[in-house]
């Protein structure tokens, strides 16, 4: 039986977000693959928003760093985030005019 080794579509990998003095979300590593169904589940004020925020563009982490296919990418919009294949439906629907 042969092992075929999986790469992740997206990843983020040591991602942390500052509000000034407030960290939203601190050292935040995770790996997406294709087929899988994931949930990012915590307290509220644990930084799931800010953290999925940062994946799709919307926000720029402070430190760390999105990878699209294995290469790091730098998002200035959601539109960016779209562009490289990363979607994001909010919860908030004061998100939209």
């Amino acid at each position: 039986m042969s092992l075929v080794e999986r790469r992740p579509v997206c990843a983020l990998r040591n991602v942390s977000k500052r509000f000034g003095s407030i960290s939203a979300c601190q050292d935040i590593s995770i790996e997406l693959f294709a087929g899988e169904a994931v949930a990012l589940a915590g307290e509220n004020g644990a930084g799931k928003s800010t953290t999925a925020k940062c994946l799709y563009g919307f926000h720029s982490p402070t430190a760390g760093h999105v990878e699209v296919d294995g290469c790091e990418m730098t998002f200035r919009s959601p539109r960016d985030g779209e562009a490289a294949g990363i979607v994001m439906i909010p919860q908030e629907l004061d998100l939209f005019p």
